[in-house]
């Protein structure tokens, strides 16, 4: 009898034993295995371990890097992450804070375009764009804002999401404003076009791109951009405008290339239930060759890589296979084309445009794209580009914006363009 109380008293504190057993394995994992640098599912880097300073700690700002470290590199962090996703699913919750469980296996980011900084950006570039035509007034200027499937899929959507409509209030807001402020700009509607395709393609039983309506798909289920197929309804709609023909449909040769990717927003939902996507390359049936000069480290415009292709097949074995357009986001890239109209294009850009331009490259002897947010408006291109010389001759054509609305209106790095003045 001298022995139970003993015994009850192991027994109830089981639960702590087995808690502090759990902090001091995670510790000693934390302390004999490699950090991980970097996250193939959650396509980010992760968190090191914060350096210790007295203002750090004062301010609390080491305590809250430490947690984000720990979370970061927590052991099993992707497998963990997965089984959260798969309880918040059979628990039949929508979402999990970051992303909607739609129908189909659709996934969608909660995120809206930020009001504020939708406005800032609009004003910067309709003044930049302002002052470039003023002295170089033959430039032609296209701005391309995309939305998301959030707009075009809304079917998709839970019931409930669809009386809040801020990416169609967005779009709208922002064309009427470009319309008015730079009248002389092609400015699509792409939001309409894309609609009007599906309802077209709805009402036929046949996409107007000669595939089967349901086996075209305008954006990735898993994934926040569009596909090839989205983006080349975008450039008819934006080519027509523009007084250009577009290529038709039947001058592509389309192969699947990927039936394994998973994207970004699967990464924030990570459910190793849901099918992934398949991608398909638009291939022109004439063959084109194309010279390619990449800018690949914004820190360092020496360092440069030659190719010879828009695409890269390294990148369908890795986990962020959106990357084999174009080979993912460089500073700086510049294409020549076999084209020959003396028309040479500077496009400023997020990743929504990385599928267009294989359609986009058609139409230009030459595509210089600068990507902001690693280029800060440094414009390295084999020292053609004048500095600070408003009467020098402007080394481009055409100048083309061409963003997804969620995107632009938190970018940043649109302030760069003043780096972009002649």
């Amino acid at each position: 009898m001298r022995h139970l109380p003993k015994k009850s008293t192991v027994i109830q504190l089981l639960p702590a034993i087995v808690f502090l057993l759990f902090l001091t394995a995670v510790a000693a994992w934390n302390l004999l295995v490699p950090d991980r640098e970097f996250s193939q599912m959650e396509n980010r880097p992760l968190a090191s371990v914060p350096r210790v300073t007295a203002d750090a700690v004062r301010s609390g700002q080491w305590m809250s890097d430490f947690e984000t470290y720990t979370s970061d590199q927590f052991p099993g962090r992707d497998g963990w992450m997965q089984l959260q996703t798969v309880l918040t699913r059979l628990s039949s919750r929508q979402d999990n804070g970051r992303v909607w469980f739609a129908d189909d296996g659709w996934l969608f980011s909660m995120e809206k375009p930020d009001e504020k900084g939708l406005a800032k950006n609009l004003q910067i570039v309709s003044r930049w764009i302002d002052q470039t035509q003023k002295s170089h007034p033959n430039v032609n200027v296209s701005i391309l804002l995309a939305p998301t499937a959030h707009s075009v899929m809304e079917e998709k959507l839970p019931d409930h999401v669809l009386t809040d409509r801020p990416e169609e209030a967005a779009l709208s807001d922002s064309l009427t404003f470009l319309h008015s402020q730079v009248p002389d700009a092609v400015a699509p509607d792409l939001l309409q076009g894309l609609l009007q395709w599906r309802s077209s393609t709805a009402s036929s039983g046949e996409s107007a791109i000669g595939a089967e309506s349901g086996a075209s798909q305008l954006y990735y289920r898993t994934d926040h951009h569009w596909t090839s197929e989205g983006a080349y309804i975008a450039y008819c709609q934006w080519a027509e405008e523009a007084g250009l023909t577009p290529v038709s449909p039947s001058e592509f040769q389309r192969n699947e290339v990927s039936k394994s990717f998973l994207g970004t927003t699967w990464s924030k939902a990570p459910d190793p239930l849901i099918e992934a996507d398949t991608i398909t390359c638009w291939t022109p049936l004439s063959q084109p060759q194309y010279s390619l000069a990449a800018w690949t480290d914004g820190n360092d415009p020496s360092v440069t890589e030659q190719r010879s292709s828009l695409y890269r097949k390294e990148a369908l074995s890795q986990k962020d296979q959106y990357s084999f357009f174009l080979g993912g986001n460089d500073p700086q890239l510049l294409i020549r084309t076999p084209v020959r109209n003396g028309k040479k294009l500077l496009l400023i850009k997020d990743s929504y445009a990385n599928c267009m331009v294989p359609f986009l490259a058609l139409h230009y002897e030459e595509i210089l794209i600068t990507d902001l947010r690693y280029s800060h408006g440094t414009l390295y291109n084999d020292g053609r580009w004048p500095e600070s010389d408003a009467s020098a001759s402007l080394p481009v054509t055409d100048i083309m914006f061409l963003y997804n609305i969620q995107s632009f209106s938190e970018d940043s790095n649109l302030a760069w363009l003043t780096r972009l003045e002649w």
